[in-house]
């Protein structure tokens, strides 16, 4: 009696990425036969467990910043009218016109009528603005 082994057959190799051993928001590499986890871009956290994006609701920021399309950005930049100062607190942005100013700061803030700007030799050529008895430079009270 002749025995005969049965004749192996091949199969393809396993993919290590199926099922994907991957968390959310990731992604699945086959490295050398070993799965790689990364995060999808703008996304951070452990890819084994899950990624999320850098923000998804104001309280995910430092109080000086917003989210904007799930990343902490600065909601000044082009809010507030021409000459005008745009303050964040809590995630909020504020325009206003500085010392000196009047208007609606979202359009624009024009030079107040009473204040008058000179050149002072004993501050080095800065201009100031006096409005009554006070002095400001960038809206601090010099005298």
């Amino acid at each position: 009696m002749i025995s005969a082994e049965p004749p192996r057959v091949s199969s393809p190799p396993l993919d290590p990425c199926y099922p994907s051993p991957c968390g959310q928001n990731a992604v699945c590499t086959n490295r050398n036969r070993a799965a790689a986890c990364q995060c999808i871009p703008e996304h951070f956290g452990d890819p084994y467990i899950a990624c999320r994006p850098e923000c998804s609701v104001n309280a995910d920021c430092p109080p000086d910043r917003a989210c904007q399309r799930n990343k902490c950005t600065d909601p000044c930049p082009g809010l507030c009218g021409s000459n005008a100062v745009c303050k964040v607190l809590n995630h909020v942005p504020t325009c206003m016109c500085p010392e000196g100013y009047l208007g609606d700061p979202f359009t624009s803030c024009r030079l107040s009528p009473l204040c008058k700007f000179f050149i002072s030799a004993s501050v080095m050529g800065v201009k100031h603005c006096t409005v009554g008895t006070g002095i400001y430079s960038q809206g601090k009270t010099l005298n």
